[in-house]
């Protein structure tokens, strides 16, 4: 209640906390982190950081986060479910908060995978991370993404809050047609560029019936 009572107070429209010096994040080096605990499946996630993400770099983040496991024609997805079928819930995400962020890869997988697992998404995202997306990738994930994102503004919630987090994180909301016509912007060598910042190790954590034995 302090600090919204003092924004009057600020220069401008934006909240003290939208306006404090950031700190750039430092390397961390990889870690593994793993839970054994009872049930039939283990959660693995495993986490790329991706340093500090100013505007221009969300979009083809987003775009990249979908060819990697955003869907059925997802790299992850034919590799790890199609192809090896080594578990059936596997995908890709982001987190991007004002400053920095992260990918993430998670999949659900019996004890016997976790391993193998573990290594096909790495290798994938070592291969993207190198090779970069392909021309057609890149095209699909752009008219999946700007796609989706026109059908969830007909909901009135996710409106406001893509209006919130403009105010709050990105100096002012924007119209949404600006920032889909955007995303119909985003380019290969863009996203061949933020592929490039997950060239290192991941951390790593697993939770559930880990065997002793899985390398991770």
């Amino acid at each position: 209640v302090e600090m919204v009572a003092s924004w009057e107070a600020v220069d401008g429209p934006h909240p003290p906390s939208a306006l404090a010096p950031r700190v750039v994040p430092g390397p961390r080096p990889r870690a593994t982190e793993v839970v054994r605990q009872g049930g039939e499946q283990v959660s693995l996630v495993l986490s790329w950081p991706l340093g500090v993400v100013d505007q221009p770099t969300r979009l083809p983040l987003a775009v990249l986060a979908h060819i990697l496991g955003g869907g059925p024609a997802s790299r992850l997805f034919r590799t790890v479910r199609d192809e090896r079928g080594l578990a059936y819930a596997v995908d890709a995400s982001l987190a991007l908060y004002s400053d920095v962020g992260h990918l993430t890869a998670f999949a659900a997988c019996s004890p016997e995978a976790v391993a193998p697992v573990r290594a096909t998404i790495a290798a994938e995202v070592e291969r993207l991370a190198t090779s970069g997306p392909t021309e057609r990738e890149v095209e699909v994930a752009v008219g999946y993404v700007a796609g989706s994102s026109t059908l969830a503004l007909e909901d009135a919630g996710t409106r406001s809050w893509w209006a919130a987090i403009g105010e709050l994180e990105r100096g002012g909301a924007r119209p949404a047609t600006e920032w889909i016509d955007a995303y119909r912007g985003v380019t290969v060598d863009q996203v061949r560029a933020v592929a490039r910042r997950v060239a290192t190790d991941p951390t790593v954590v697993a939770v559930g019936p880990v065997p002793r034995r899985a390398r991770l």
